[in-house]
């Protein structure tokens, strides 16, 4: 009787291409940790006038969430994967109107599911720090840019792809909004702007 020949090579060839996606996300992942820790430092001495558009622009912070996340600027690929990103058009952090910033729904931005209304944000920059208070979220079309309009009052736009554990390109956004007030100031309550909201 003729032996048959081994599979074992054909079976250690597939284990490798399994485990290939592995290796990919570990190392995608292990890139965002060494952006995050990398800049801290730079961000809290570093003069505003030194900091190009290609360096970060701050630190967001919203501690309950667990979330501690680089800014920098523009919203492309290469700048989500290590970082959250601010929208162009709109505000800076500390400027009137409207400051908006977008994250990954699985990667930076993972906890924001769980946000509540008043929880507190804080955005670091070399020209200050500023808290805002968030006043409500609301889950909307991929087409509602609306939401990032300059607002009359100092406000904070977070945006992430929903739902959170979707598989592939989510179909909708889910929008926070927070309100800028000085942490040893009475607040009022925020100013409504005709969104629909979730509790």
């Amino acid at each position: 009787m003729i032996p048959r020949p081994s599979n074992r090579w054909l079976e250690l060839a597939l284990i490798l291409l399994a485990l290939l996606p592995v290796g990919i996300a570990f190392r995608a992942c292990e890139k965002a940790y060494a952006s995050q820790t990398a800049t801290p430092r730079k961000i809290e001495s570093a003069p505003a006038p030194t900091l190009t558009s290609k360096d970060a622009l701050g630190r967001i912070e919203i501690r309950r969430l667990g979330i501690s996340a680089i800014v920098a600027e523009g919203t492309d690929d290469s700048t989500l994967k290590g970082a959250v990103g601010h929208v162009p058009s709109t505000a800076q952090p500390g400027e009137p109107g409207n400051v908006g910033l977008a994250g990954h729904r699985d990667g930076l931005f993972r906890g924001l599911g769980r946000v509540r209304k008043n929880d507190l944000i804080r955005i670091v920059t070399p020209r200050g720090s500023y808290s805002y208070r968030v006043a409500y979220s609301v889950v909307v079309g991929p087409h509602r840019v609306d939401v990032l309009d300059s607002t009359a009052v100092r406000s904070l736009t977070l945006i992430t792809c929903y739902p959170f554990h979707w598989i592939g390109h989510a179909p909708k956004r889910f929008v926070v909004r927070a309100v800028q007030f000085e942490p040893l100031a009475r607040t009022s309550r925020p100013p409504t702007d005709g969104l629909a909201r979730r509790t």
